[in-house]
């Protein structure tokens, strides 16, 4: 039994191999990058090889989940048309979307692979200089998110929740923390609701429906997450965005993050689709891959606070929202409501 234990607690987690392969793809690259790079013939035939390892991934993306997919919406869509007649294949496509659950989790036990094969081709290619264009793509993340706050979360704080968002965000701070270490939204859930009702002042019916709705359909973070690595594949791409498709990317980020699957990974399955519909590069999926850990925390963060700031402009327009929770006690600059 002890032993047992010790195993499971031992057993190493999909993203820490996922850093394992990409910190080794990268001293490899490098090493390879020294020795001459692709002018040397033997090199050049390694990064052939660690160059087909890494489409393999790509190419089950492409073939495989992307066509899941784009057929999913079209089934769902025609379900919504049928109404009620599409209820006897309700249980049938449930099985289908487990099906397609465990087709993704194929998928992301070759990540690992795929990342080590791009990242070793990548940096034998370009050496050094790639680095700075993810360490870039890293920063923008978290920037996008920080500015998503500020300009977003925090005037429905003031404008609709009318209450002070420096003291909320503190308490909010607890339930972001987790999400940021845990990387889902599920595990900060016990904590927001916990908080809502016990310290924000959020009415327990309002916390119990908003909350568990809110992580799995309200996904901020991941819609800008979106935006940016389409961006991102543009400018490796050396492709222009027109005005158009910036404008179908807005579009297509907002409706592809509602409701996002809560699968490992899914943001880089998503994340491919959106990369096709553009028609650019999905060599850009394997150098992000290998990072996806890293960001992925800042948007599953963005992702719980949001559920709160929502949760409390909803019980602030039923006026069932209580500005005498401890969260705003003894606060000067509380924002008050007008009381008739």
């Amino acid at each position: 039994m002890n032993a047992a234990n010790v195993k499971k607690k031992r057993k190493i987690k999909m993203w820490q191999i996922i850093m394992i392969s990409l910190v080794l793809g990268i001293i490899a690259g490098l090493a390879l990058s020294f020795l001459g790079g692709t002018e040397v013939a033997w090199i050049a035939s390694v990064c052939d090889f660690m160059s087909f390892l890494g489409n393999i991934f790509i190419r089950l993306i492409r073939m495989v989940i992307v066509p899941f997919i784009v057929f999913s919406i079209f089934v769902a869509v025609a379900m919504m048309l049928m109404g009620k007649k599409a209820e006897k294949a309700e249980k049938a496509f449930k099985l289908g979307a487990d099906i397609m659950y465990r087709i993704i989790d194929i998928v992301v036990y070759y990540i690992p692979v795929g990342v080590f094969g791009l990242m070793v081709n990548a940096m034998a290619t370009y050496g050094t200089s790639i680095l700075g264009n993810i360490f870039k793509f890293i920063v923008t993340d978290y920037a996008s998110a920080l500015t998503h706050t500020l300009i977003v979360y925090v005037p429905l704080l003031i404008f609709v929740a009318k209450v002070n968002p420096i003291k909320y965000l503190k308490v909010a701070f607890e339930s972001w923390l987790v999400a940021f270490s845990t990387c889902t939204s599920m595990a900060a859930l016990p904590v927001s609701m916990k908080n809502a009702k016990e310290k924000l002042g959020i009415p327990e019916e309002t916390a119990s429906f908003v909350l568990p709705f809110g992580a799995t359909a309200n996904m901020d973070g991941t819609g800008i997450f979106f935006g940016i690595v389409v961006v991102f594949a543009a400018q490796v791409a050396g492709v222009d965005l027109t005005i158009g498709q910036m404008a179908s990317l807005v579009l297509q980020a907002t409706l592809l993050s509602i409701g996002c699957a809560a699968v490992p990974q899914i943001g880089l399955v998503i994340g491919t689709t959106m990369i096709t519909s553009m028609g650019l590069p999905l060599e850009v999926i394997g150098l992000v891959t290998g990072i996806y850990r890293i960001i992925d925390q800042i948007h599953t963060a963005t992702n719980s606070t949001g559920d709160l700031v929502v949760a409390a402009c909803v019980a602030s327009t039923e006026g069932t929202l209580d500005h005498q929770a401890p969260a705003y006690a003894d606060s000067p600059r509380q924002i008050s409501v007008d009381r008739q």
